[in-house]
């Protein structure tokens, strides 16, 4: 049988949500032109990258804070982004966080096995602020993800992993977007939201990997 390694890192608080939710909104800032010329579903303003941007970017200047817990951390979040929160990708991202936020109500901190009861709360919190939700968007990317992130969360205590593994499921979902949506079969382009999303998640990845959540690990 063979020994499992020690997990990298096993729970987040507070201080850890805080920092792996800001390395994902600045890879998404970092990408806003590109985000923009995918744009064009539901409307082909352009605007995807330069929305988000104006959503995400006040927790940048706000956070981090001095708070361990991670309901408290959370809630303040998402309050602020729906503050912030433009376009539709704003408001969708918003209400993402906002679900995490209720889905982490009374939670110090948590670890991988809870994120089967957390995370579908933000799926329908995301799918609640779309008037006529659509599959080939950032919402199918999302699902599934979030049910990647179920089937495996019972079987993996280690954070890293996890989000390695679900990160694929998201991309894989992300490329099949044009083949659920007319419009952008048409443009040859994926989901502008379907995109920014993977690139949330790919800024979380490349801070627990070489950041500085890897040195406080436990």
């Amino acid at each position: 049988m063979k020994t499992q390694p020690n997990p990298q890192i096993k729970y987040l608080d507070g201080y850890r949500y805080q920092s792996i939710i800001l390395s994902g909104c600045r890879e998404i800032i970092d990408h806003e032109n590109e985000l923009n010329e995918l744009n064009v579903f539901p409307i082909p303003d352009k605007d995807t990258g330069a929305n988000l941007k104006k959503t995400l970017k006040p927790l940048l200047t706000r956070y981090p804070v001095h708070e361990a817990r991670i309901d408290l951390v959370s809630q303040e979040i998402a309050d602020l982004t729906q503050q912030s929160a433009m376009g539709y990708s704003g408001i969708i991202f918003s209400q993402i966080l906002l679900g995490l936020a209720e889905g982490l109500k009374n939670h110090h901190r948590i670890y991988p096995s809870d994120l089967n009861a957390i995370l579908p709360n933000a799926l329908e919190k995301a799918r609640q602020s779309v008037e006529y939700p659509v599959e080939g968007t950032i919402l199918t990317v999302l699902k599934e993800w979030s049910e990647e992130i179920s089937r495996i969360s019972s079987e993996i205590r280690d954070f890293v992993p996890l989000l390695e593994i679900s990160r694929k499921k998201a991309l894989s979902a992300l490329a099949s977007t044009p083949d659920q949506l007319e419009i952008l079969r048409e443009k040859k382009v994926v989901d502008a939201g379907g995109k920014a999303f993977v690139y949330f998640l790919d800024g979380i990845l490349n801070f627990i990997q070489k950041g500085k959540l890897q040195r406080i690990s436990g």
